[in-house]
């Protein structure tokens, strides 16, 4: 019997390896997976950050509307004999005639916002507060002044390098930023012109249309709030109704906003003033 000698070609298992071709298409479906994978990566983190933009525009558009509300509905609440002289309010000058608690400016504020001014004194059990959380002096017949608040929208120079507008508000102590991303806003006040019983608003206008403001029964407000961060594909063109009146994108007079790539949103309330002294 003959043995053979094994040759190459007869060894089992033999591989030839990857034809150039072959490498070339495996390197493709590499390249796209990982494309996949990077674009699933930037949709979660862009979800991620709108879902961010969302809550803080939705948080800080709450706390904001809330402060104003408790600060508005504290207008006019006084001891009589101090409330009926006039006063004059320290910060600008402003000053509130006998029996006024509350006024206002058309468009005194950053991109055409409204300044609307209270003034109040604190009640006997210490628990009144200002914009800023200061307690405020019971009223009493001796004289104490009442305390006079205003709030705008403004561009605060402090630890604010991006120039994001807020909510300010100011006392005689000082002006104070208090919700950083507030852009504008407008109020409407609502006038009892015929001096009802039921001390209810016979029309609703802005401050530079009042003709008596003893007599405004509630106040409309709205403000429009951005987020901090630019979140959106494409810069915001859209315009927003804020109480009554139209912001509209990259304005330079009038009512406007900024435009940009930031998320934004209007919130609109009405408010009843509790302390009306006209009947």
């Amino acid at each position: 019997m003959k043995c053979g000698r094994a040759t190459l070609q007869n060894l089992p298992g033999q591989q030839k390896g990857l034809s150039v071709i072959e490498l070339l298409v495996a390197g493709v479906i590499g390249l796209i997976l990982l494309a996949g994978v990077v674009q699933i990566y930037i949709n979660s983190r862009q979800a991620y950050k709108l879902n961010e933009a969302m809550a803080e525009v939705q948080e800080n558009g709450a706390f904001a509307m809330a402060l104003i509300e408790t600060q508005l509905r504290m207008a006019g609440f006084r001891a009589d004999a101090v409330y009926n002289r006039d006063v004059t309010f320290d910060a600008d000058g402003t000053t509130f005639d006998q029996g006024q608690g509350i006024k206002g400016t058309n468009n005194g504020g950053e991109n055409g916002s409204d300044l609307v001014r209270v003034r109040f004194q604190g009640d006997k059990d210490d628990t009144t507060r200002d914009c800023v959380g200061n307690g405020v002096a019971a009223g009493d017949n001796e004289g104490t002044d009442p305390v006079k608040v205003e709030f705008t929208v403004a561009v605060s120079a402090t630890n604010n390098p991006a120039s994001i507008p807020g909510l300010h508000c100011r006392t005689a102590a000082g002006n104070y930023e208090i919700v950083r991303g507030v852009e504008n806003l407008q109020v409407l006040y609502g006038e009892d012109t015929a001096g009802s019983s039921t001390k209810s608003a016979s029309r609703y206008v802005g401050a530079n249309q009042i003709t008596d403001w003893s007599r405004v029964a509630s106040v409309r407000v709205g403000i429009l709030v951005r987020s901090s961060e630019e979140v959106l594909q494409t810069a915001d063109s859209s315009s927003y109704t804020l109480a009554g009146a139209v912001s509209v994108p990259q304005g330079s007079s009038g009512v406007y906003h900024p435009g940009g790539r930031y998320l934004r949103r209007v919130f609109n309330s009405t408010y009843q003033l509790r302390n009306l002294s006209y009947f």
